[in-house]
């Protein structure tokens, strides 16, 4: 959890990845730094929101709105049906 993004620990993100499972939570603005679900959908700033959490590269992104970040991961190419 982080509720802000400006943590210099966020940059070893990347690293961990390689060789961890990192998993991320979009549910809500203070377990990420205000790159949640809500921002993504109601915002419509998905770039920002679960754009910003997917370029960390965890393993698993938990979200509250699974359909609509499936249709983002589709759009990004990011996911194969």
């Amino acid at each position: 959890m982080f509720d802000t993004d400006t943590l210099k620990n966020l940059n070893t993100i990347l690293q961990i990845a390689q060789k961890q499972v990192i998993w991320l939570n979009s549910l809500w603005p203070s377990l990420n730094g205000g790159h949640d679900d809500d921002r993504a959908v109601e915002e419509n700033q998905k770039q920002e929101s679960w754009g910003w959490l997917i370029a960390k590269q965890p393993s698993i992104l938990q979200s509250d709105r699974p359909a609509d970040l499936l249709i983002y991961l589709k759009h990004k190419g990011f996911h194969r049906s």
